[in-house]
Parts: structure tokens; sequence; C-alpha cells
């Protein structure tokens, strides 16, 4: 039990081996977590990294009828309990960590890409993120909304994944908020990868009942992200 308040229910999946190893944060969908991103997690340890799963759905009693107070009511807190977790995972490590990173889906891919903007991590994924906030945000007002507002120079590098055909976080939604990511915090902050036949949650067999499940996009994806991941200094 992590955050603040050490009442966020967090799962920590340890790699085999010693010596420095990056920390990576897998933060999940509005549809709460669910073994998908336990697998990702999993799959990321196997590799070396410290993968920590939260469930910051948990301490606040959300659901997916709540999903918009994750960026109204408890936007703050959850942000700190995110750097609460860093923190305390550092302090708890047997073996130093030297990177934080973050990997997150819709709802974890906003996270991701807030953490990424204010300069928590050392570099974010974000996976069809929720950029309009649970459509709590506008199109039109992108730049005045939390990530953007935080979004500066010294904000950290951003890898923005989405698929062209996403029904649900449509893609000139994304493609909006990359271009303004790429003003605020310079060109060379911002990487995006767009794949065509790509719906929302298509790499998480457990969503939506596995409809928008794409077994080679989501390979292309997971590649992509490692590669990325190892350019701002996994060492993996």
């Amino acid at each position: 039990m992590l955050g603040v308040n050490s009442n966020m229910p967090t799962t920590v999946y340890v790699p085999n081996g010693n010596g420095p190893r990056p920390m990576i944060l897998v933060i999940h969908t509005s549809g709460g977590l669910r073994k998908g991103e336990h697998e990702y997690a999993e799959a990321l340890s196997k590799i070396g990294f410290l993968s920590i799963v939260p469930d910051f759905y948990a301490p606040y009693e959300l659901t997916v009828k709540k999903k918009k107070l994750t960026w109204t009511k408890y936007q703050t807190e959850i942000h700190n309990d995110f750097k609460s977790i860093i923190s305390g995972v550092k302090k708890l490590s047997q073996q130093p960590i030297e990177k934080v990173f973050a990997v997150g889906f819709s709802n974890g891919g906003y996270w991701s890409a807030m953490l990424a903007a204010a300069s928590d991590i050392d570099a974010g994924v974000s996976y069809y993120g929720a950029y309009t906030e649970g459509g709590t945000c506008r199109k039109s007002d992108l730049e005045s909304c939390s990530i953007l507002s935080a979004t500066n120079s010294g904000s950290s590098p951003l890898l923005s994944i989405h698929g062209e055909d996403d029904k649900v976080v449509k893609i000139h939604l994304a493609e909006a908020f990359e271009g303004l990511y790429r003003f605020a915090a310079g060109d060379e902050k911002l990487e995006v990868q767009h794949y065509d036949d790509a719906n929302h949650a298509f790499n998480l067999k457990y969503n939506y009942k596995g409809k928008y499940y794409n077994e080679e996009v989501s390979r292309m994806a997971w590649e992509k992200t490692l590669e990325f991941l190892k350019k701002y200094g996994s060492g993996l």
C-alpha cells in the first residue's frame, strides 16, 4: 500500500539480477486495473524493469461511471500519489534506480503524459492518451488544460502512440495535443507513432471484450516503446 496516505494498492514486479535498474509505472485505463496492465508490467520486468502497477481508482472509490473525477475532484491527489510512489519505491529498492519512466493506457496515457510534462519522470509513453480528460477538456481549450499547462522547455520526452481508427479518443484530438506539446516542450521532446487499422485499447485483450485487440499492432507498439525507453536511458 503506497501513495501519500499509504492507501493505494500497488503491485511491484521485481526483475532478476543485481545492479542498477530502471523503474517504470504501468498505469491503467478508465476501465480500472485489469489483467492486461499486469501482463504488460510483468513482460517489462522480465527484461529488467522494476515495474510498478498502482491501482489509482481504489483509494478514491472510482469506477468507469465516475472516471471524470480523475481529472476534476481527485486530479491533484492522484498526481501526488504517483510522485509519492516513485519516491517510496526508490527508498524501498535494494538496488539503485537510475531512471524513472511511465507507460499508460487511455486514462493512464493521460497520466504518463502528465508526469512527463511535470518532469516527474525521465520519459513517458502514452498509449491512446485521454488528452481531453474524459471530455472535461475541449479540443479548443487543450492549451489551458492540465497537461499542457504544465508543459514547458523543462518537460520530459514523451512518446504518443495512437490508432488512426480510434473511436474513443479520435485521432484529430491526439494530433492537436501532440502539436501543442511539441510547441511547448520543444520539437525534440515529442515522438509520435500512429498506426493504421488500430482502434482504442488495441493492445489490451481484456478491454472492450477484446474486440479492438490487434496482435500485430501491439507487437509493433511494444517494440517502439522499448526503443524509445532505451533512447532515454533505460539501459535495456
